[in-house]
């Protein structure tokens, strides 16, 4: 009978005891899961710049590709302008040093004009547009048969003759001069001279060009020969 009270006694004090420890037990498990989940959110927060950074990294590796396209083709536009340009050094024209400079300044004074010298002769017309000085943009024109062409590189020159209102006028002009804007031949055509100084001492008639004259059609195959006006 004692052992069957002592025995009702420790239930009863198990129990008792189990139901104490029961809001402790819960509680445990809620700091558990609490503790969990912060470990779960700095996961995450860890986790999230390495992200950031892929995203940020895969974005500057897109846009370097895309500029290194870009860059390749405007090397390959670059590279093309440079071998369509040419090269002036000594070595490259098989030429001395002085030559060379001049051969350049040519280049780049029929560069800024916008236009070749054309092929004429002595015996052609032209008319050549020109201003007195580079501070006065007042565009003047000059027209005239061609007496003398000097073939000299930077140096080269032409002479033109006309008879404006009775009075012959000769007019010397540099190919190559910054004053010089536009050279236009009204007609191709020469002489079985080089130089045409004899036309000072004939009729006026044969130097007398209108000044008005429009553009002749380039003629076909050979340059003909143009005779004196009689």
């Amino acid at each position: 009978m004692l052992w069957a009270v002592r025995a009702a006694a420790a239930a009863t004090a198990a129990t008792t005891t189990a139901v104490r420890m029961a809001p402790v037990a819960a509680a445990g498990w809620l700091q558990a899961r609490r503790v969990a989940g912060y470990a779960t959110d700095a996961k995450a927060a860890a986790k999230a710049p390495a992200q950031k950074a892929q995203q940020q990294q895969r974005s500057t590796g897109a846009a370097a590709a895309s500029s290194q396209r870009g860059g390749a083709a405007a090397a390959s536009a670059s590279a093309t302008t440079t071998a369509a340009a040419p090269v002036f050094t000594p070595t490259a024209l098989k030429t001395d040093l002085l030559r060379t400079l001049n051969l350049e300044e040519m280049h780049r004074r029929v560069k800024e004009r916008g236009q070749d010298i054309p092929t004429f002769h002595s015996g052609s017309t032209l008319r050549i547009q020109h201003v007195e000085s580079l501070d006065t943009p007042r565009m003047l024109s000059f027209t005239g048969i061609c007496i003398s062409k000097v073939n000299r590189g930077l140096g080269s020159s032409v002479i033109l003759r006309n008879v404006i209102d009775g009075v012959s006028v000769e007019r010397r002009f540099e190919l190559f001069s910054p004053l010089v804007k536009k050279i236009e031949v009204l007609e191709l055509a020469r002489r079985r001279r080089a130089k045409l100084y004899y036309l000072r001492d004939r009729p006026q008639k044969e130097s007398q060009i209108n000044v008005n004259m429009e553009a002749l059609p380039l003629p076909a195959g050979k340059v003909p020969i143009r005779r004196p006006r009689v």
